[in-house]
């Protein structure tokens, strides 16, 4: 009789997993076409990157370089020659709600256009 109950409790918790990771996937869809990465470095706009497209763009200041790419939905910095590298550990953002900063280089990554989407799923 324990070892059903411990069955059925570990279907259980199986499923809830199942369930948890098949709508984190359908929340966290891709970019919307026409969503861009905007590179900012003291407030004002380098340039823009489309977001479903591979590209890349070298930031080079007197404070130092970071190296931004896009690919597939997502916009991240490759490399950065900050002391600390934390704008490299953030990882790839595709919302318009999250974004890549590199404090040392004055540098802010965000995006845009995909806000629409991202609004509408939660709404």
């Amino acid at each position: 009789m324990k070892d059903r109950r411990w069955i059925h409790d570990m279907l259980l918790g199986a499923g809830v997993l199942l369930a948890a990771g098949i709508l984190y996937l359908c929340m966290r869809q891709s970019a919307p076409a026409g969503a861009w990465a905007v590179v900012e470095q003291d407030g004002t706009e380098l340039t823009r990157l489309p977001l479903d497209e591979q590209a890349s763009y070298l930031v080079q200041s007197d404070a130092g370089s970071n190296l931004v790419c896009t690919d597939g939905g997502g916009v991240w910095i490759e490399e950065a020659d900050c002391p600390d590298q934390r704008c490299v550990h953030q990882g790839v953002i595709s919302t318009a709600q999250e974004r890549l900063v590199c404090l040392p280089h004055r540098l802010v990554v965000r995006v845009e256009g995909a806000a629409a989407a991202a609004d509408d799923m939660v709404r």
